[in-house]
């Protein structure tokens, strides 16, 4: 995969000093200024020592090589088997690279690196499984006992887990994820149960016996896009922050925050709603039980759903007894179930504040009790209590701003200065490509993405960096931001402002460009057969034909395939042959790039000739290998060809 388009100016940028760290025009709280230092300080160390950078080019290395520079980098993920990295070492993988059913597996890697080389503007290095087992668990990147690490620039799809962190020694940590891209990570659908979903997650930490602590996970400016889980696993985490990052299409409870010191800032959902019914309910943040200082601060969940039938769909749940938790400054947009839902079972959460944030058309179709802008349930009599401040409410008819499941559930709550449709919101801006004619032949194109919103005068700011835009986020030109393709994937995010009204909600898409190719292009991937000949004669049975896989995995057509012939279902006759006599008639017809496609298979066995010679019989032939078929076989164009007494072709 080649890519050879601009640069776009997606990065983020970070500033500090003494008070403050803003990130594209985010003013965080202090803690994340502390906390980015840090690892700034920590990387400042690795660089400072002496260090091997380890290269990998799924297009160029080559595995005999010495993988230490560019020009003799490896080509194989499994390379790193065996590879005892010190210290300081970094493994980067090549820009535009895409490796198959493989992965990163790193025991015990401490002041490491695991990121990308290249040109910058080339999609990210792309790791993606097949997930063919209907109960298989692969990783697509995994450490155990990472301490002081930084894993940046990666695309990771179809995984059960896309980074796995896995501990059996305690007081390590330290980790930074950003700017990573994850798709289509879950469960597989085989292995799916409604009462117990097994979700998989983009980030899962986990630890191999039951007293580790992890200290300081970093996730920021990532994006995740059909996921079952965005974060997962975060009970024995000292130290949370997910900053800035975007996550669309989630399935399951998109993050879990459990543990101490647990932070969610600046970040985006968009349209989170699940593929598979889970019996008890999904939610984008699930609260569990939690200590130290803990928050979910100025981002947004934009329509939040649930399966048809589940009993949730809330955008935040306090689902055990959390103490202390504040959620301040977000905005919660036509959630399905409660936005907020105080739940609980054998206690419920205490010490909350939920403060100025917006509540916009909550629970307005959820049947259950659950509803509202804030649900309060009180499961077993269980009365919490908190600061309900400053926020505000637009209601559905006949939908509360706050509800009480059972009569006096919130009495323990105080509730001041919250505004029931009493301001308005900004309409959410809508977003369109302009994109080129579906004729272009060009193999990089830049066209605009715009938006709109129905609201007056409002001005529109965008951002491309994962993170929630803000007043200072840049406004969007009338004719939009151009967008050159193919390029690496992002989050394009629109928020809309207007003086007097509260911000609308952020709208976003997820640009999945990294793949982009001409739509007439016969580098899309298709699989192309065909059966030219099949004749049953006395002295031998003649079968020709090609078959040609254009999609990457078959390195875009230039592999030769395995196809399998069976007569009678293979209880008369069954062969499999590769598919690599030369056919250049392919290449002038632009079927293949090259001529080592075709099949012609001469059987002369004569019991066999004989046997098919007398009654009527099936031939039917496919395609068993490759990227299309080598999940489940494709029939040859042509097949199946059915034949009458004496070898005659006759209807099947």
């Amino acid at each position: 995969q080649t890519n050879k388009q601009t640069k776009q100016t997606n990065k983020h940028s970070v500033s500090s000093n003494n008070k403050m760290v803003t990130v594209t025009g985010a003013t965080h709280f202090p803690w994340i200024g502390a906390l980015i230092m840090g690892i700034i300080f920590l990387a400042c160390i690795v660089r400072m020592s002496e260090a091997t950078t380890y290269y990998i080019s799924a297009t160029s290395g080559d595995d005999s090589s010495a993988g230490t520079s560019a020009n003799t980098a490896w080509q194989s993920l499994n390379k790193t088997t065996g590879i005892k990295f010190q210290s300081g070492d970094s493994l980067v993988l090549e820009r535009g690279s895409v490796w198959y059913d493989a992965w990163v597996a790193l025991p015990k890697v401490e002041h490491f690196t695991l990121g990308d080389y290249g040109n910058a503007s080339y999609p990210r290095p792309t790791i993606t499984m097949s997930q063919d087992a209907a109960f298989a668990r692969p990783d697509c990147v995994n450490m155990v006992n990472a301490d002081n690490v930084v894993i940046r620039n990666l695309h990771v799809a179809g995984c059960f887990n896309g980074i796995h962190l896995e501990y059996s020694v305690g007081n390590l940590g330290h980790v930074m994820i950003e700017n990573c891209y994850f798709r289509d990570i879950g469960v597989p659908l085989g292995a799916y149960s409604p009462s117990n979903p097994q979700w998989g997650s983009a980030v899962s930490v986990d630890r191999l016996t039951t007293s580790e602590t992890v200290t300081n996970v970093t996730i920021t400016n990532s994006v995740a896009m059909r996921i079952d889980v965005f974060f997962g696993g975060s009970s024995f985490v000292n130290g949370l922050y997910l900053i800035g990052n975007t996550v669309s299409k989630c399935n399951g409870n998109c993050i879990l925050l459990s543990g101490t010191n647990m932070h969610l800032s600046h970040s985006v959902f968009l349209r989170d709603d699940p593929k598979n019914l889970f019996l008890y309910g999904t939610t984008d943040v699930i609260i569990g039980t939690v200590s130290g200082v803990n928050s979910i601060d100025h981002s947004d969940f934009n329509s939040r759903g649930e399966y048809e039938a589940g009993p949730d769909g809330c955008t935040i749940d306090f689902e055990t007894s959390a103490t202390g938790f504040s959620i301040v400054n977000n905005t919660i947009y036509r959630s399905w179930g409660g936005g907020v839902m105080v739940f609980g079972h054998s206690t419920t959460s205490h010490g909350f504040t939920i403060s100025g944030n917006v509540f916009a058309y909550d629970g307005c179709v959820q049947p259950r009790s659950d509803q509202a802008g804030i649900a309060f349930m009180c499961p077993g009599g269980n009365q919490p209590s908190g600061i309900v401040s400053n926020n505000t409410f637009v209601t559905c008819a006949g939908v509360p701003a706050m509800y009480d499941a059972i009569p006096g559930c919130s009495d323990n709550v105080t509730k001041v200065n919250n505004a029931i449709n009493t301001y308005q919101v900004v309409e959410e801006p809508q977003l369109t490509f302009n994109p080129v004619a579906p004729t272009s032949t060009s193999e990089y194109v830049s066209f605009p993405a715009q938006a709109v919103t129905k609201t007056p005068n409002a001005t529109i700011r965008y951002t491309m960096d994962g993170s929630r835009p803000s007043q200072a986020s840049p406004i969007l030109p009338p004719q939009g931001v151009m967008l050159t393709w193919p390029g690496p994937n992002f989050a394009l995010n629109v928020r809309a402002f207007h003086p007097g009204m509260q911000p609308s909600i952020t709208n976003g898409v997820i640009v999945e460009r990294a793949t982009y190719k001409p739509r007439q292009s016969k580098d899309i991937g298709y699989l192309s057969t065909n059966l030219d000949t099949a004749a049953i004669a006395p002295s031998s049975i003649s079968i020709s034909g090609w078959a040609v896989d254009t999609t990457p995995i078959s390195d875009h057509g230039y592999d030769a395939l395995y196809v399998m012939f069976t007569f009678d279902d293979g209880r008369t006759f069954s062969q499999h042959i590769l598919a690599n006599t030369p056919r250049p008639d392919l290449v002038k017809a632009n079927i293949a790039p090259n001529a080592e496609h075709g099949f012609d298979l001469s059987i002369t066995d004569s019991v066999t000739i004989q046997t098919l010679l007398q009654g009527n019989h099936t031939l039917d032939c496919f395609v068993t290998s490759g990227g299309i078929a080598r999940r489940q076989p494709k029939r040859v164009d042509g097949c199946p060809v059915c034949f009458c007494n004496g070898g005659a072709p006759c209807s099947c």
